[in-house]
This record gives C-alpha cells, sequence and structure tokens, in this order.
C-alpha cells in the first residue's frame, strides 16, 4: 500500500475510532454483474446476422439470458471480530435458479463458490476454493496488492466513502497472465480494516468494489456485543494461485 500522509491521517483516525467501536458482527452484501451492454450488443448482432442455424439461435439465445440476469439475487455474509474476518456466500441461498447453466455461470461470476479468511494481525488472506472436483487453500498476504488511496469521495448507502485503486494478477487457462483493475470505496467511519473477496487492509470496512464483471455493495451492517466466533480455513489442499492456474493448464493438457 502507498504511503502517504492521507492514508497516515486515516489510519489514526481508524485506530482512535476502532478502539472504543465494537468490532463484534455481520456485514450483509449484494452482488451485481457489471456492466455487459457490449456483449449483448455483440450477442444480438450475431442473432441477427444471415444464414445462422437454429441449433447456433438456440445457443446465442443462452448466452444472452445469462448476460440478462445480474445476479442480484446473491447475497453474501462477512462475519468479523476484533481479529479475524470470514466471507461467503449467504448459506441457503440458490444461486442461478433458472437453469445449470446458469446457475455455474453465475457462481463462477461472483465467487460464490469460494469463502475467503482474513487475520488482521498476520495480515494473511486464505481463500478456499472448488476447483476441478478438488478443494484448494490459496495462501497469501494482505500487502500483496499495493492500493493507491484516491482523493475522491462518494456517499454509499449513508457512509462517507473513500476510493482505492490497485491490480491484480489474474492467471489464466491459455499460460498467460493479465492485470484486473479492482476499484474499492471504504468507509473510515467504519473502524474495521475488512472487505469482500479479501480486499482486507484498508482504513476502513469495504463498501463498494468494482472488478471485472463483478460489482459486490455493502447493503446492511450489524454490530454485536457478544464476540463474533471465527475459525481459519483448514480443509484444503494448500496451493498459491499460480500454482493451482499450473495445475489446472497440466490436467487440461493431458486430456
Amino acid at each position: 500500500m502507498r504511503f502517504n500522509l492521507h492514508f497516515f491521517l486515516l489510519l489514526i483516525l481508524v485506530t482512535l475510532v476502532g478502539s472504543a467501536q465494537n468490532q463484534n458482527g455481520t456485514a450483509k452484501y449484494f452482488f451485481s454483474s457489471g456492466d455487459n451492454s457490449k456483449s449483448l450488443k455483440k450477442v444480438d448482432s450475431l442473432i441477427n446476422s444471415d444464414g445462422l442455424t437454429n441449433e447456433k439461435e438456440e445457443v446465442l439465445s443462452i448466452v444472452k439470458d445469462l448476460f440478462n440476469d445480474d445476479g442480484s439475487n446473491i447475497k453474501f455474509i462477512l462475519n468479523f471480530n476484533k481479529k479475524e474476518s470470514h466471507f461467503e456466500v449467504e448459506k441457503g441461498l440458490s444461486v442461478g435458479e433458472k437453469g445449470e447453466m446458469q446457475s455455474v455461470f453465475l457462481k463462477s461470476l461472483s465467487k460464490a463458490k469460494s469463502k475467503f479468511y482474513f487475520n488482521r494481525s498476520t495480515k494473511e488472506i486464505i481463500e478456499q476454493k472448488d476447483f476441478l472436483g478438488e478443494t484448494y487453500l490459496i495462501e497469501s498476504k494482505s500487502d500483496s496488492l499495493k492500493w493507491k488511496l484516491v482523493n475522491e469521495k462518494r456517499i454509499i448507502n449513508g457512509y462517507t466513502c473513500y476510493k482505492a485503486e490497485a491490480y491484480k494478477k489474474r492467471y489464466n487457462l491459455s499460460g498467460s497472465t493479465s492485470l484486473d483493475k479492482i476499484v474499492v470505496w471504504y468507509a473510515p467511519e467504519i473502524a474495521i480494516p475488512y472487505g469482500p473477496y479479501g480486499y482486507c487492509g484498508l482504513p476502513g470496512l469495504v463498501v463498494d468494489v468494482y472488478e471485472k464483471q463483478r460489482r459486490i455493495t455493502l447493503a446492511q451492517l450489524e454490530f454485536t456485543k457478544e464476540e463474533t466466533k471465527i475459525k481459519p480455513l483448514s480443509k484444503g489442499i494448500k496451493t498459491t494461485e499460480e500454482d493451482l492456474m499450473k495445475n489446472a493448464i497440466s490436467k487440461y493438457r493431458k486430456q
């Protein structure tokens, strides 16, 4: 994270406010897909093209339905206490009720099959991820993302939020890598350094996340007097994102 006067002052504020503020509770987030207008326009042009077979038109219609569903029925829960946080899709939630393909698409897009654990003192992030029939534990550190604090603010659901940006390396099945831009809005008045998808360590709760056709927004925040019990994620094969993708590529090439 880039160290500057802005961040230093916010860090002091979070420390002072956080010492007095209850830090046990639950945050509920709503997921929505990003802007699919370009993809929809491209699909429409293919559907309206000459010489399209009935089979291809049916497939394109299914793809169009996928892009039209913004996934707004998907909800996530962030549980937290003074030391740790845990983030996952809301239990009992049915993702993609319109069909199996839509369910798979929305689960992948929203990361509904992943759980995230964050330890505040060690800065350790663990993502538990189901992939290729196995469960993996992907380990990283919260300071591995180099956040740039931007001098912009806006009101989101009643909270005064500040903008931060970072770039995250993505490992593709083709063997290449790319950088995905992440934009978050965090609220220093909520003095806990937690957020969705393991985006933690900022000087305030992450209220809004924009990331590659994915958006997730805080909808509800509740503090409790009793300490929220959180256990580190421990079930799975320990790996890194890079090694996991290398393994996936190796399996794919053997098929």
